[in-house]
């Protein structure tokens, strides 16, 4: 593991003499800060906190680093997290994995403006093609979640906010890339008495690579592979005294991405996909410390593939995958003593899953019902976290004529204190589940949820112009549920375990520069075979600095993993690999921006998942257009 590290740490020095000639561009005193560090979060507890009270380990990504980021997907924005990787299945729209902390895709709740987002009956997240125009912040809480959000959030949670209709803005950008990229959104929100009300519309096209790389598949069509998505978000608030705050949202897109299989040199492959959500929420004080939320929600996720045009006739007879997801929850949260909060809350989660294949198909639901709770509190300079949650969860398949059910409980354990000077120590302990997925019962219905144990102990220091973390971790399954390849592939239970370290920073010198980094080196091993956990590097980070020269802001910003294990299925190594993007970012005139990227400036070859192209030098320009 050492020596991975030592190897990324040898690219990133041949990229330093140009790395130190950005960071050495004179200083500007400028009005607007570089880096706005946020005061406040909710996923680390599930009500909002001052960040240096946040005993977990969470993260966020502005809307303004959202717009630097200039990034072609959710995934690319938050490779440059701790603890973060991912795979993918060709380029941005493709088939995308998430880990966190080198647990599995399985293992990471998303959510959208608090809601559990649906996956699929196997448990692949259908929030990867979030558009970012959307997306007003993301929080990241890495480490075991259960005890806070329940069922399958052991290796932590990404939560997405979409824009506030609360907030008045107007906002257009459009953009263009090589290989025929373009992005175009229009946002507009504005309040009118009690009522505010928000709309977000766009598409978006990534650049296109051939997704399958022939020289591996040689078999696979060699044609480009684009991916493109529509999307409007629409929102409206209303706020009154007496009736509280009453809001509702509504998400609609739709997408296609082309893809290869290693059958014929001429056969086209795409998937057609659809998504629905509407959220209704009720928030009122009760009393001057008590605050209930009323919460319902409602998503439809639908996938179809097509082969030369036609329904996909291999696995699947219409090619054809759902999920209908409905969610209910109620909380009430109390501010008592000074600022010290407590949160009581029950969530139902109803999910239908269908795959009209022909074999290794399911037609089942899996249902959650849950109470939870939690409280921080102050104890002389001591701040003290508890959270529990108990979950009955139900999967079932009419196809396999399977019914399970399982009542499991969760809880979290932290304590933090103040060292003086900025800096915080904090530990925390936690116990979380997974249960079964349909399709994991549908090939193995004696599987039982999942059990993780987990420790965390770190060291942070916050001031008004930086922050940095040292956080160690370790979390252990003995019955994680592993897939082996057999006809029809095989669940079983093993035991998995995960020890690392991560060192993240933002940090701003002067009022020009800003750097920021995160390290993560860990081991994610199956101690049942001793063997890397698949797609999951060892050593992985980013590292990026930003400086304002003569009215631009210019970038730098590297990316560096060490070799993974392809799968649970071959012996496939993958490479390790560093990438350096390039950006450029100006203001045209009053309200006007144009911000410029060199994607993978040096055209490095490298893969996600073996056998597939990742994207290759590319450059893209966006303009966008904000009166504030």
């Amino acid at each position: 593991m050492n020596f991975n590290l030592l190897r990324t740490n040898v690219r990133l020095c041949a990229i330093a003499p140009a790395l130190a000639a950005l960071s050495a561009c004179p200083l500007l005193v400028h009005a607007e800060s570089v880096v706005s560090i946020p005061m406040t979060v909710v996923t680390g507890s599930r009500y909002e906190l001052p960040l240096e009270k946040v005993l977990t380990d969470v993260s966020v990504i502005t809307r303004e680093d959202i717009a630097a980021s200039q990034a072609a997907s959710v995934a690319d924005l938050l490779r440059d997290q701790p603890g973060f990787e991912f795979g993918r299945n060709g380029g941005p729209g493709s088939t995308t994995s998430f880990f966190l902390r080198g647990g599995a895709s399985t293992n990471v709740v998303v959510l959208i403006d608090g809601v559990r987002t649906p996956v699929d009956g196997i448990g692949a997240l259908f929030a990867v093609n979030t558009p970012l125009s959307s997306i007003d912040r993301i929080e990241i809480m890495r480490g075991n979640a259960g005890a806070l959000y329940g069922d399958g959030a052991t290796s932590g949670v990404i939560q997405i906010f979409t824009r506030d209709p609360e907030s008045a803005q107007v906002e257009a950008t459009v953009g263009h890339g090589e290989r025929g990229a373009y992005d175009a959104s229009f946002t507009f929100s504005d309040q009118f008495e009690a009522t505010s009300y928000a709309m977000t519309a766009g598409v978006t096209r990534s650049s296109a690579v051939s997704a399958m790389n022939t020289a591996i598949n040689t078999l696979a069509n060699p044609d480009l592979d684009p991916s493109e998505d529509q999307y409007v978000s629409a929102g409206v608030a209303y706020t009154d005294r007496l009736v509280g705050r009453l809001k509702a949202n509504v998400r609609i897109g739709e997408g296609e991405t082309a893809y290869d299989a290693n059958t014929s040199s001429t056969a086209t492959h795409l998937q057609l996909r659809s998504n629905s959500d509407i959220e209704l929420s009720w928030a009122r004080p009760l009393t001057p410390a008590l605050e209930g939320e009323l919460f319902i929600s409602r998503s439809i996720q639908v996938t179809n593939d097509k082969l030369n045009g036609a329904s996909a006739q291999r696995a699947y007879v219409n090619g054809e995958a759902s999920a209908r997801q409905s969610t209910f929850r109620g909380t009430a949260a109390w501010t008592f003593d000074a600022g010290n909060k407590a949160m009581l809350g029950t969530e139902v989660v109803k999910a239908h899953y269908v795959a009209d294949a022909t074999s290794n198909g399911y037609n089942g639901n899996r249902n959650l019902l849950a109470v939870f709770g939690g409280v921080t509190r102050d104890i002389d300079v001591y701040t003290l976290q508890a959270n529990a949650r108990r979950e009955r969860a139900q999967v079932d398949d009419s196809v396999k004529v399977v019914d399970r059910r399982w009542t499991t409980n969760s809880w979290l354990l932290g304590a933090g204190r103040p060292l003086g000077d900025g800096w915080r120590a904090s530990v925390n302990v936690s116990k979380g589940h997974r249960a079964p997925t349909v399709y994991d019962i549908s090939n193995n219905s004696t599987l039982a949820p999942e059990v993780h144990l987990s420790k965390e102990g770190g060291l942070t220091y916050t001031d008004t112009t930086k922050q940095m973390r040292f956080i160690w971790f370790h979390t252990r399954s003995d019955n994680a549920v592993v897939t082996y390849l057999a006809s029809p592939y095989n669940q079983v239970a093993q035991h998995l375990r995960v020890t690392g370290v991560e060192w993240s920073g933002d940090w701003r010198i002067g009022k020009a520069t800003r750097v920021n980094w995160a390290l993560t080196a860990q081991d994610p091993k199956n101690t049942d075979t001793w063997t890397q956990a698949a797609r999951r590097a060892q050593t992985f980070g980013s590292f990026g600095i930003t400086n304002r020269f003569k009215g631009n802001d210019l970038g730098v910003n590297v990316h560096m993993s060490g070799p993974r294990n392809n799968s649970d299925f071959d012996s496939v190594r993958l490479d390790s690999y560093t990438t350096v993007d390039l950006s450029l970012s100006r203001k045209l005139s009053q309200g006007w921006t144009m911000r410029a990227r060199l994607e993978n400036a040096e055209d490095r070859d490298y893969q996600l998942a073996n056998g597939y192209n990742t994207v290759g030098r590319n450059v893209s320009v966006l303009f966008s257009y904000s009166p504030k």
